[in-house]
């Protein structure tokens, strides 16, 4: 079929050559283009790092050792208590704190029994 006489065709603007080649407008979109499929995939190896985003800490093997021991008018016990926790997250879990903590007796925690505290190093 040929073109009536007086028809007009149309054409898009990108489908027009820029002056002087394309050859950097292609260069330009084969660069965005790797960019873009790099960055990707970073963000495929982040997703796959930290999915699940949180697996809950297991602990075991405990040990606990007898540090002191005094009788008279008040018994004093000094124990230490090691406990081994595995962490299989993909980032760290650190302890924040080693201040003291009071340790209770009873139900209803009236009786003070002494303080518990971190050994030095204690992660």
């Amino acid at each position: 079929m040929q073109p009536m006489l007086g028809a007009r065709t149309l054409s898009h603007p990108l489908d027009q050559e820029a002056p002087g080649g394309s050859t950097g407008s292609t260069s330009c979109r084969f660069a965005v283009g790797i960019a873009l499929l790099c960055y990707g995939l970073v963000n495929v190896g982040l997703f796959i790092k930290f999915t699940p985003v949180y697996v809950a800490t297991t602990c075991g093997d405990q040990t606990a050792t007898l540090k002191r021991f005094q009788l008279g008018s008040t018994i004093k016990v000094g124990l230490q208590i090691e406990i081994w926790c595995k962490n299989p997250n993909a980032y760290d879990v650190r302890v924040a704190t080693s201040e003291p903590g009071h340790v209770y007796l009873g139900e209803d925690r009236d009786e003070v029994l002494g303080l518990l505290r971190l050994v030095d190093g204690s992660t």
